[in-house]
C-alpha cells in the first residue's frame, strides 16, 4: 500500500489535511502496516491487514504540551489528546528547554520528494531472489528525515527481515 503511489498520495493528502496550520510545528509522523495474516510470532489467518498512521505536533492551545491523533483502518481517526512532555538526559539545559524549538516545519517534504524517497527505497532493497515477497511496512518522518522500512520474508527459511533506508528532506539518502 504505501509503496503504490496513488495510494501513498491519498495518505499524504490526508496527512496534509489533519496537520493543517500546525504542519510548522510537526514533532513525528508515522505510517505503517501490519499483516497478522502472514507474519509475526502468531499467525492470525484470515485476519485483514491493518494500517495506522500516528501525528504529533505542538498543542496551539499550550505550546508546553504535545498532541497526538492516531488512525487505524479498524477505528478510524482518534486522538490521545493533548500530552505533556519529559526531558531525559536535559541535565543543565532543562531550564532553557521549550519544546516549539523541537518542533520541525514539514512543509518542504511535498508528495513527489516522499514518494521519491519511497521508490528510491524499494529499488534498493528489492530483491525477489532473496525475499518471497516485500513490501513497505513503515514510514516514520522526523525533523529533516524520512525512514522507510522495507520488509519481507526470505525465500531460504520463511524468516522476517527488515531493511532501513533514511533520507532528508530533499530525498538524498542519508546512508
Amino acid at each position: 500500500m504505501l509503496g503504490n503511489e496513488e495510494e501513498l498520495k491519498k495518505v499524504y493528502d490526508v496527512i496534509l489535511e489533519k496537520l493543517g496550520d500546525n504542519i510548522k510545528w510537526v514533532d513525528e509522523v508515522r505510517m505503517s502496516v501490519s499483516r497478522p495474516s502472514k507474519e509475526g510470532a502468531i499467525i492470525k489467518e484470515g485476519r485483514p491487514d491493518e494500517f495506522y498512521i500516528t501525528i504529533t505536533h505542538l498543542y496551539q492551545n499550550d505550546k508546553k504540551k504535545l498532541y497526538e491523533m492516531q488512525y487505524s483502518n479498524e477505528y478510524n481517526w482518534y486522538s490521545s489528546g493533548a500530552r505533556g512532555v519529559q526531558l531525559i538526559g536535559g541535565g543543565n539545559d532543562v531550564e532553557n528547554f521549550r519544546l516549539e524549538d523541537e518542533m520541525f516545519d514539514m512543509t518542504p517534504l511535498t508528495f513527489e520528494i516522499l514518494n521519491k524517497i519511497v521508490q528510491d527505497a524499494l529499488a534498493k532493497y528489492k530483491n525477489t531472489e532473496k525475499y518471497s515477497y516485500q513490501y513497505v511496512k513503515n514510514i516514520q518522518i522526523k525533523e529533516n528525515e524520512v525512514e522507510v522500512t522495507i520488509f519481507g520474508k526470505l525465500e531460504a527459511n520463511d524468516l522476517e527481515k527488515s531493511e532501513y533506508y533514511k533520507a532528508d528532506f530533499k530525498g538524498v539518502n542519508k546512508k
